[in-house]
Order: structure tokens, then sequence, then C-alpha cells
């Protein structure tokens, strides 16, 4: 595709030790604003009200998508020890977070970032050892099989774009990451507006 939109987020990532993400993005304009949302051989080109609430969705799922994968795959949540230092009789450890007030709410956050089937994957079993977490007495539960993935991925000030709007509810977006050698990891994924109204990753950007 030789004409890209020219709609780009720098995106800057603050991370706190339970995985929260701020994200502040920038539009940067096109020198030709008639071929800002149309790329060559494309029909299509929302109108601005469209484009807007598709950077809404694409800073909101970029942040939420980073999270996701602290929680789920390279950081997890801290949690209480048992007495004496023995392993979880239920398998799971009950969460220490102010962040998260119950399971449901993360499983929220999954869902609301993800389409089906990634979703499920991420809450039931995103690592061939079960799911993560689980409702523990109304406190969140945290699995004492859950390991951390090395991962060497940078998600500091990662620069977004839309490479392709397809239709009004569904486009192709690209975030450009660094690689622990300090080269760029680029990574492409669909974007799609559901029945709900709630615009969703086709899958985790990892």
């Amino acid at each position: 595709m030789s004409n890209k939109p020219a709609l780009i987020a720098t995106v800057i990532v603050a991370v706190s030790a339970v995985a929260a993400v701020l994200f502040t993005a920038v539009k940067l304009t096109s020198d030709d604003e008639d071929n800002k949302a149309e790329p060559d051989g494309a029909e299509y080109g929302p109108t601005e009200e469209t484009a807007d609430e598709m950077w809404g969705a694409v800073v909101r799922l970029v942040g939420d998508n980073h999270t996701v994968l602290r929680l789920f795959y390279t950081v997890g949540m801290p949690h209480e020890e048992e007495a004496y230092g023995n392993p979880p009789e239920d398998g799971y450890y009950t969460a220490v977070t102010s962040e998260y007030a119950d399971v449901e709410e993360i499983f929220g956050l999954v869902r609301n970032t993800f389409a089906e089937p990634a979703a499920e994957r991420i809450i039931n079993d995103p690592s061939g050892r079960g799911p993560v977490y689980k409702d523990k007495n109304g406190k969140i539960g945290v699995s004492e099989k859950f390991e951390r993935l090395e991962y060497n991925i940078n998600w500091e000030n990662p620069p977004c774009e839309i490479i392709e709007f397809i239709s009004d509810t569904e486009c192709e977006i690209r975030i450009t990451l660094t690689n622990g050698d300090g080269e760029p990891e680029i990574k492409d994924m669909g974007m799609k507006k559901g029945s709900d109204g709630v615009w969703r990753l086709d899958d985790l950007i990892f």
C-alpha cells in the first residue's frame, strides 16, 4: 500500500507496579488532507467523526492491550503468601491489589479489548496452564502455576498508525515497538466495532 493514511499517534506510556498504563496520543496531519483517510485503491474513506472515533479506540485499545499483556503474561499480580510458605490448597493465592475490585473487572477489561475467541483464550488458558485468575471468596485468586514470560520488547512511546480504513466498523492498525537490540518490531492488527458499539482488537498484540 503506497499511500498510508497520515494519522499517526505517539503513545506515551507510564507503567505502574500493577500494570496501569496511561496513553496520550498526538495526531499529525497530512500535507494533503484529501488523502488522510483514503489509501490508494480504496473506495472507502471515513468521515472526520468516524476517523476520530477510530483514533479514540486505538488509544484505548493499545493501552489496554499492554495492560492485559502484563497481567496475563509478563508481570502478573502480587499476592499474599500462604502460611509457612506452603502452596495454596486450591492452587490460587490471594492477590494484593487496589487496582481491581474483583476478577470480573479483569475479565471485563479483556472482553472489552479483544474479540472472540481471543478474549476467552486469554481468560481461560493464556499459556497452557489454565486460568491465571479466578474468584477466591470474593477476592482475586492468582494461579500458583503462573510464570512470568521472558519478554524483551519495549512499549515506551510506541508510534501507532491506522494503516487501512476498511469500513465504518473495521480498520487495520500498526504499532511500532522496540526489541532488546533497539530494533523496531512492527505489529499489525485488525480492529473491529462490535454490534454493542465497542471497538476491539482481533487478538493480543504481543
